[in-house]
Parts: structure tokens; C-alpha cells; sequence
């Protein structure tokens, strides 16, 4: 067997080779070091002055987490919320309702920065209809909201989805900020917007935001009664023109107001069912909805709190079918004009005993060109 020997030969000084052997001993010594123990002083957490969370169940999401989910309305940042049931009815562009532990769409109340959406003609409200783009927070109550200062008509649901748009936070090193983009996706879907939020003086500011939504909805499908054949999707497009505005007062935190406007004008179409040797491509849509609200809050020092909402809407719905079984077709009108007052009061006597009244008026009426219609005016008066 034939062995390797290897040799090695420094020409390191006598006083270095001691340098070297001096410092492996301190770094073995260190190595060799046993942990140290400190003992922290007890820290006692008392939380008997706290304010205790309320009984109610609470989801929320926040405008940081719309990207994180890939929401594009409203009803995608909820789809992931414990019991809700999302219905979608036409894809882009289409009715979207939310049912919460699979009661009906109908008892969830819809609050709209405070101010109950409200639909006379189908008792169910389109989430489609809200600008993501202005929303900063959505959160889902059941049954109700601790707050106890708020509209009579709120507790008269099931379950409360509250939408919160966006507030200017501007001081007088940045008085505006503007922010714009565009979104994309298939089937032809483009979604510019535009948000314009600017400070007027230490009290008043207000925000603008607009946006274009369009989208041809033709996609491919295979057919099921042709083997092998791929037909496309048609009247499925959509486009939809939207302007909100907002102009806020604050005084203080305690003591503030804001009137805002919401106009939504959409053109639709209603892509029938795929029937053998039928087509429908005739039955369209347009929806022009206009809203102007205003609230008002007031805190006192000795925990009396006022709550004032007002709403004034008019909601017009166009919606054709040139192949209907009847002479010209369907050509059905439909305009829902709603008149609404709130005034809330509470007052703290404890700091575990809060007592609240509340006292709704709504006045709704319902008109259309239809043949022998309801043409319903209902009063209702909630406390």
C-alpha cells in the first residue's frame, strides 16, 4: 500500500506562533461561556377600566387587503367572510347581493357611510354599484353594531354590512392629493379612475372621485349541443359612467358634518340561456341612479351624543327586449324616488349603562309605464 505523507513548513516567527496560541485560548474561553439568566420585574395588567368588546360578531376589511384578496367590488372583499353567502348574477357588471347564514339578501341592511341603501322595487341592494376605488373600510355585523346611536332602521335587520368611504387626511404641508390608474382584465374589461382629495381650510375639505367601466363580456364556451364547437359569449357587455363627491366639516372630532352625491349611469346587457337553436341578445338594461346625503354628529363633554341623517334618492331603471312576446316587445320603466330623515340620541349614565332612541322616517315611491301597475307610495316610521 502506498502511503502519502504531507509535509507543511511555515516561516512564522517564534513571537507570532505565541500571538496565535494566545488567542485560540480566548477564543475557546469564550466558546465555552455559559448563558447569563436576568430576572424581569413583574409587570401586572389590569384591564378593569377598559372598554369591554362587544357581544356582536365583527368582520372587517380594509382598503390596505382589496389587492391581497384581488377585489375589484365590493362583493369580492366580503367573499372570503365567515357565513356569507355571495350571489353573482351576470359576472362583469352584474347583480351582486350578499346573504349572511343563508337567511335571504333581503335582511342584510346595507349602510352607506352611516345611511341605510335602500331598493323598494326588489328589496335586495346591488353591491356592484359602490366605486371600490372610495371605499376605505367594509365590515359585517351580526346582528347589529355595538353602537347603539344609530338609525331605528339598522336594528331591524338581521345582519349589518357597513361601507365606509374614503376621508381626506390632508394638513396644510399637503393640502391635495390626486391619484389615478386604470385596470384590466379579460373580456375586453377597462376600469380607469380618478380621486381627488384637497383641503380648503382647517375645518372643510372634500374628495372627488370618478370612474369608466367597459367591458365587451365575450368569452369562449363549449357548446353543449355541438361536439367539439366553441361559440362566444354575446350580450354581455357593460358600460358603466360613475361621480361621487363628498365635502366634509370638522370642527373637532366630536363635532362634524358631510354632504356627499353619488351618480351612477350603467348600459348593460342580459345574456340569455344557451338554448338549442335559440338566441338571446335582444333584452338590455340601464340603470341611472342618483343619491345626495348628509349626516351630521355631535359629542358632548357629558357623553350626549346626536346622530342627524338625511337622504334624498331617484333610482331609474330602463330595461328592453325587442323579441318579447308581445307587439314592440318589452319596454318597461321603472323610477323609485325616496325621501329619508334619521335622528338618533344617547346618553352614557354609567360607564357600563348607555341607553339610545332613535326615530326613522322613510317615504318611498314606486312608478312605471307598465300595464296595470301597483304604483305603490308606502310611509314608514321606524323607532
Amino acid at each position: 500500500m502506498k502511503k502519502t505523507v504531507l509535509h507543511f513548513y511555515t516561516n512564522l516567527c517564534p513571537r507570532c506562533i505565541l500571538v496565535c496560541a494566545i488567542f485560540s485560548f480566548y477564543a475557546s474561553t469564550t466558546l465555552a461561556q455559559t448563558d447569563t439568566v436576568k430576572t424581569l420585574n413583574e409587570v401586572n395588567v389590569d384591564a378593569g377600566s377598559a372598554r369591554l368588546p362587544g357581544l356582536a360578531p365583527m368582520q372587517s376589511i380594509s382598503a390596505a387587503d382589496f389587492l391581497k384578496v384581488s377585489a375589484f367590488n365590493v362583493a369580492d372583499a366580503i367573499r372570503n367572510f365567515a357565513g356569507v353567502n355571495i350571489r353573482d348574477y351576470g359576472g362583469i357588471g352584474g347583480l351582486k347581493t350578499v346573504s349572511v347564514r343563508s337567511i335571504g339578501a333581503g335582511h342584510t341592511a346595507v349602510l352607506y357611510d352611516g345611511v341605510q341603501v335602500n331598493d323598494a322595487q326588489n328589496g335586495q341592494v346591488d353591491l356592484g354599484r359602490f366605486n371600490l376605488n372610495n371605499v376605505q373600510l367594509i365590515a359585517l355585523y351580526t346582528p347589529q353594531p355595538n353602537e347603539l346611536c344609530m338609525p331605528a332602521r339598522t336594528f331591524a335587520a338581521a345582519s349589518v354590512l357597513t361601507i365606509s368611504t374614503v376621508k381626506p387626511n390632508l394638513d396644510r404641508f399637503k393640502p391635495y392629493q390626486i391619484s389615478a390608474g386604470i385596470k384590466a382584465g379579460s373580456f375586453g374589461l377597462v376600469n380607469p379612475y380618478l380621486q381627488w382629495q384637497q383641503r380648503l381650510s382647517d375645518s372643510w375639505s372634500f374628495i372627488l372621485n370618478g370612474q369608466i367601466q367597459d367591458a365587451d363580456g365575450r368569452y369562449k364556451y363549449r357548446d353543449p349541443f355541438k361536439d367539439g364547437v366553441t361559440a362566444t359569449r354575446i350580450n354581455g357587455d357593460i358600460a358603466v359612467r360613475q361621480i361621487e363627491g363628498a365635502l366634509y366639516w370638522a370642527k373637532t372630532d366630536s363635532n362634524k358634518f358631510h354632504i356627499q352625491f353619488n351618480i351612477n349611469n350603467s348600459d348593460r346587457g342580459l345574456p340569455g340561456a344557451v338554448i338549442q337553436n335559440a338566441v338571446y341578445d335582444k333584452q338590455r338594461l340601464q340603470n341611472n341612479d342618483a343619491l345626495v346625503q348628509a349626516g351630521y354628529q355631535r359629542i358632548w363633554d357629558n357623553s350626549f351624543k346626536l346622530l342627524l341623517n338625511t337622504k334624498v334618492s331617484r333610482n331609474y331603471q330602463h330595461y328592453t327586449d325587442s323579441k318579447y312576446l308581445v307587439e314592440g316587445g318589452a319596454d318597461d320603466e321603472y323610477t323609485l324616488k325616496e325621501f329619508y330623515q334619521s335622528a338618533a340620541l344617547s346618553y352614557k349614565f354609567l360607564k357600563s349603562l348607555e341607553v339610545s332612541y332613535s326615530t326613522d322616517i322613510a317615504v318611498t315611491d314606486l312608478n312605471s309605464q307598465v300595464y296595470v301597475y301597483a304604483f305603490p307610495t308606502r310611509v314608514s316610521l321606524f323607532n
